[in-house]
């Protein structure tokens, strides 16, 4: 028994003349339902509205007003070009109701709207689950089929299926066994049309569709005999962020004092919706993965056509065609050096195996050396081996007794390059297995940027030593700092680099860790133990690797590469003005990366509370950014419009004016 939880939903046809207002009025009445029609084409004296308003006898239900009414009887589009308007998804909101609410479509889900949007969009942003209603004539299994696809492919929820019209139990068993979808009414072939007959008609739907207590069940299958609606656990009856809260466990959160976490219903672009339908621009690509944009109809497509021929295979001893395509592509576009690719579950997993590598090469070797060298506040990731490498703060702090011995560098930032260098050319000895950074910019550790020479003269010195050079592109990669790898602006290559997050485009979880030849050879021998022991129940996931295929696509496009100047130039701009703003310091950029420190008196860390006002004050305003104590940064995906960025850095402006009238008690300090 599937049961799910609402009391609103929309009445979408597979075309026009399906009787969606017929039945819309029958659900209506049976469920004392409030009704409402986004879109009216056409009969503007006698509408849809009204036609249902006619033929319920309910004293309940409420009829709310169309968002557009047009003319003409054509598809809306048209319909709204005749009469010089243009039809605006933002306008369409969902009317305020405590009842229950039947939405009918005006045609079928792929009508156009606009230029750009289609009737399916629009159900996307009510984020309603959808009530399918067909009828039988030729061409009809088709419409259906092509019906519940489009909604499929969007995530869209569909309840079931209504059959209008007259029974054809052939084609109506063929839609519900192909489907697998609930049959959840037929209504007969009705030669007369008036409040009684629709109120007796009501009266004979199945139980399923009585919504008195906000819920109701559907059965798995056609002809199944509908059963009483259970009761439903209490957490279930509650919100989402309180179910939420009652089960789950937050990453990089004090869940005694964390608020109730947002309800993020779908995404699309650069904007999130939370289920109430407030809108986010996410200003940093959700942690930092996605390139294209929520929800992107190329990469979801080819993710599913992946589904339906091969969701996964044990990688030992088996490959599949997505992995080794991946592969080949990757080293296409890495520097020259890098010749094999393993695959790992994410950026932690990634650099937890350069180091395996480094360390078991040098055993393999029969040379053993246990020593690594990492910058100060490094961040390579959350497992132990990972956690090791990194800086040693607030996160690492209860580990430490259990975390090898590193040796640190500070980040060779402006000024600095010269006493790191003098300090390098003492730590780099034969002890040194590896040396790992992340190039160019740190990332968790408050987005410090440094130049490309520094870190060549550094790889020159680990070189010299014969330590082997980690690159953790994890962030970095993908075109984030303007090159499609940090390392692209180096002239000395790496030996080992580690890939995540825009691996995918942000759509699935999914590691790399690329070496050079010579590091692969050390492993080949007829000697067992030599092998890499490493691996992952999901290693080189075949989903995973055909969503990193279709994001490359994209990622390689003329329309990408040129989207990733384009926001590198508007950073710019923003960068210049922000450098004028007393209230903020040390700007910095690099590519689509932009970030800026709020000047604080009393230090600042990572638990600044300033960091929750900007947070806050941002989050209220429709902006997603993640402070990192004092630092704010910027990381949009590639898509993101000149108008969302206009819309952040405005905001942004607006939270400086703030703080610079308020401070607080990790005060923010104008003019210092």
């Amino acid at each position: 028994m599937n049961t799910v939880t609402t009391n609103q939903f929309i009445v979408a046809g597979i075309g026009t003349e399906i009787g969606k207002t017929l039945v819309s009025a029958v659900l209506v009445e049976r469920l004392r339902a409030d009704y409402w029609k986004p879109i009216q084409s056409g009969g503007l004296t006698d509408s849809d509205t009204d036609t249902v308003r006619h033929l319920i006898t309910n004293d309940t239900s409420r009829f709310h007003p169309e968002a557009y009414r047009l003319t003409e009887p054509l598809s809306p589009h048209a319909a709204a070009a005749i009469d010089g308007i243009t039809i605006e998804l933002a306008r369409i909101t969902l009317p305020q109701t405590d009842n229950a609410l039947v939405v009918e479509l005006a045609g079928g889900l792929l009508v156009p709207l606009n230029d750009q949007d289609l009737t399916i969009d629009m159900v996307q942003r009510l984020n309603l689950p959808v009530v399918l209603v067909s009828k039988n004539y030729l061409g009809s299994i088709n419409h259906t089929l092509l019906s519940v696809e489009a909604c499929r492919s969007r995530g869209i929820p569909l309840l079931g299926i209504i059959f209008n019209g007259p029974t054809v139990r052939a084609t109506e068993e063929f839609i519900l066994n192909h489907t697998k979808l609930p049959c959840l009414a037929r209504i007969s072939q009705l030669d007369t049309v008036n409040p009684d007959v629709i109120k007796q008609v009501a009266a004979t739907l199945p139980d399923v569709f009585w919504y008195r207590v906000n819920r109701y069940a559907v059965p798995p299958w056609y002809g199944v005999t509908f059963d009483p609606i259970p009761e439903l656990p209490a957490t279930q009856q509650a919100s989402l962020p309180q179910r939420d809260q009652a089960v789950v466990w937050h990453p990089f959160t004090q869940m005694q004092t964390a608020p109730l976490p947002i309800p993020i219903a779908r995404g699309a672009g650069s904007v999130l919706y939370d289920a109430d339908g407030n809108e986010y621009i996410d200003a940093i690509s959700s942690w930092w993965v996605n390139l294209h944009g929520h929800a992107h109809p190329y990469i979801a497509d080819r993710v599913a056509a992946q589904l339906n021929t091969l969701e996964h295979v044990i990688f030992a001893g088996f490959t599949h065609q997505p992995a080794v395509e991946l592969a080949e592509r990757l080293l296409a576009i890495l520097p020259q050096n890098q010749a094999k690719v393993f695959y790992s579950d994410n950026g932690s997993t990634a650099v937890e195996v350069a180091l395996k590598m480094a360390f078991q090469y040098w055993h393999n070797l029969g040379m053993p050396r246990r020593k690594v060298i990492a910058f100060q506040d490094a961040y390579h990731g959350d497992t132990f081996g990972a956690m090791a490498v990194s800086g040693r703060s607030a996160f690492t702090g209860a580990f430490v007794p259990f975390l090898f011995d590193v040796e640190y560098l500070p980040t060779p930032v402006a000024g600095r390059e010269a006493d790191v260098l003098a300090l390098a050319e003492t730590l780099f000895t034969d002890e040194v297995a590896a040396f790992i950074a992340e190039p160019l910019v740190q990332g968790a550790g408050g987005m410090v940027m440094y130049e490309p020479a520094v870190l060549d003269q550094l790889i020159r010195l680990a070189r010299r030593s014969g330590a082997l050079v980690i690159a953790d592109e994890v962030m970095t990669g993908f075109g984030r700092t303007g090159r499609l790898f940090a390392s692209h602006h180096l002239q000395e290559p790496p030996d080992l680099m580690c890939l995540s997050k825009g691996l995918t485009g942000g759509t699935m979880a999914l590691g790399v860790t690329t070496c050079t030849s010579a590091i692969y050879d050390a492993f080949l021998s007829d000697d067992k133990f030599k092998t890499l022991f490493h691996g992952h129940s999901f290693t080189a996931n075949p989903l995973a690797c055909t969503a990193a295929l279709a994001s490359m696509d994209l990622l390689l496009s003329d329309e990408t590469q040129a989207n990733i100047r384009r926001i590198a130039a508007r950073h710019a701009e923003f960068a210049d003005r922000l450098r004028l703003n007393s209230a903020v310091s040390a700007v910095r950029q690099r590519g689509t990366l932009l970030a800026f420190d709020l000047v604080v008196s009393g230090g600042t860390s990572y638990f600044s509370t300033i960091r929750d006002r900007a947070y806050n004050f941002l989050l209220n305003r429709g902006v997603l950014m993640r402070p990192l104590g004092n630092v704010l940064y910027l990381m949009p995906p590639y898509c993101t419009t000149d108008a969302q960025l206009t819309t952040v850095y405005g905001h942004i402006d607006a939270l400086l004016t703030e703080l610079q009238g308020k401070p607080t008690d990790n005060e923010i300090v104008i003019g210092h």
